[in-house]
């Protein structure tokens, strides 16, 4: 199945980042955990002066897989299938009334990483971002013993093709760290979103997936 990356259109709310918070986002929700209420309430998003009000609303750059959505989004997100999410209240300061119901969506599985079939995903090697090409990765603890001889911090990896193992959660919305630095939507999801005109959101061409029956 095809699958897609999901992220805030940089252009939609004339604006990038739409909003502004009080804290740095990258330093205060980590990839690894969830984020405690406290956590995110501390954030104080603000919206840009000249930002456009959209769906999802772009923020400061952060490593976590989550994003901050409206309660249009949101309810969207409620028809599909999510890997395992919290829904965090972060309500937008600025002067239309409909941004005090955002949430922040954060997305952790760290088990998710275990349905992976090595054996049969395609994995490509990255130096700084840019491609060197096919690399055989058998395992996480394999990957890590090559990232561990990395003198120079280059070396990463991306999976171009993934493939889970029988029984595994299907999910229209997903995410594996580290071998995805994006989030990845199904076809359905992605067209049913644009079919109702919500905003601020850009889709790219993503990997090939596979779920094993």
């Amino acid at each position: 199945m095809q699958y897609f990356t999901f992220e805030p259109d940089a252009e939609a709310g004339r604006v990038y980042p739409q909003v502004s918070t009080a804290t740095l986002v990258g330093s205060m929700i980590s990839i690894d955990d969830w984020p405690t209420k406290d956590t995110v309430k501390s954030l104080v998003p603000r919206l840009e002066p000249g930002a456009v009000v959209t769906d999802l609303l772009s923020e400061a750059a952060t490593s976590a897989y989550g994003f901050l959505i409206s309660p249009r989004l949101r309810e969207y997100f409620a028809s599909f299938t999510l890997m395992d999410h919290r829904l965090y209240d972060c309500p937008v300061v600025g002067e239309v009334a409909e941004l005090k119901g955002y949430v922040w969506l954060h997305m952790f599985d760290p088990e998710l990483i275990n349905a992976l079939d090595y054996n049969s995903s395609s994995f490509m090697e990255e130096d700084c971002f840019d491609e060197i090409g096919p690399i055989k990765i058998r395992s996480l603890a394999h990957y890590h013993d090559l990232k561990s001889k990395d003198a120079e911090a280059s070396f990463g990896v991306t999976l171009s093709e993934i493939r889970f193992k029988a029984e595994s959660p299907k999910y229209d919305m997903f995410a594996i760290h580290p071998f995805t630095s994006d989030v990845l939507v199904s076809e359905k999801l992605r067209d049913g979103l644009l079919k109702l005109g919500l905003t601020g959101v850009e889709f790219n061409d993503g990997p090939e997936v596979v779920f094993a029956t």
